[in-house]
């Protein structure tokens, strides 16, 4: 008994390309110009609280707060256990960028309105 196989694709040549093949970059800068990973976590300053009172996010990666200042008054935005403060006119929106913190919980304060949030730094198992 005589078996036939037949593999698609067999016998056929590909055509030379007349152009060489393309490198892609995103950017003209090159390589080395990554950012590096961020949770984002969004928060807003009222006249008395911060909402969410409680965000949680990934020990050891970064973390870019995006604070709105709602509470009609100028504020200075703090974490507690970084060395990382943000002055923010009323109105305004900004980002605070915070590199990847241990786990543990870190007090979000403005002031002068005492207004606090907690963020929760959690370690994750794979």
């Amino acid at each position: 008994m005589l078996a036939v196989v037949a593999l698609a694709g067999c016998g056929e040549k590909s055509e030379p390309s007349s152009s060489p093949p393309k490198a892609t970059q995103s950017q003209a800068a090159g390589g080395g110009d990554e950012e590096p990973i961020r949770q984002r976590v969004a928060i807003t300053v009222g006249k008395r609280a911060i909402k969410p009172a409680r965000a949680h996010v990934d020990a050891f990666l970064g973390i870019r707060l995006t604070i709105r200042n709602a509470s009609g008054k100028e504020q200075l935005i703090s974490v507690r256990g970084t060395k990382r403060a943000l002055q923010l006119g009323r109105g305004a929106r900004a980002t605070l960028d915070l590199e990847g913190l241990r786990p543990g919980r870190y007090r979000i304060q403005g002031e002068p309105t005492k207004a606090t949030a907690t963020l929760v730094v959690m370690r994750t198992t794979p």
